[in-house]
């Protein structure tokens, strides 16, 4: 009887569920960037942004009416905070508001609004 439950937990066994990874469980840019494509609206003081964060490849696209569209990269993010930047560009902050930054420009706040205007 005993080697019949040994048998039967070793079956159960090779056929339990892989463990989740932590990996699994954590946002791939930081600041609560979750995994996959996501679009928000934030309204700076002279324009909106319509910013598609795509948590897979670790990329922020800026677009702004009018203006070629901006690809930042996912550079370390600091505590809850996400930052996305490139040779020009630099975006960081929450899903809450962003700071954004032109050049060596002073950065704009730019609180979350709508994507409907």
């Amino acid at each position: 009887m005993r080697k019949l439950l040994f048998g039967v937990a070793i079956l159960v066994g090779a056929y339990a569920a892989a463990p989740i990874s932590l990996a699994d469980t954590q946002t791939s840019a930081g600041g609560g960037i979750e995994r996959g494509q996501h679009s928000y609206a934030f309204r700076c003081p002279n324009n909106l942004l319509r910013i598609m964060f795509d948590g897979d490849r670790n990329i922020a696209e800026i677009h702004r009416f009018g203006r070629a569209t901006v690809r930042l990269t996912a550079q370390a993010p600091s505590g809850s905070e996400f930052h996305f930047a490139n040779a020009t560009y630099d975006l960081q902050g929450t899903l809450a508001e962003v700071r954004f930054r032109v050049g060596q420009g002073e950065a704009v706040r730019c609180p979350r609004g709508s994507l409907n205007g």
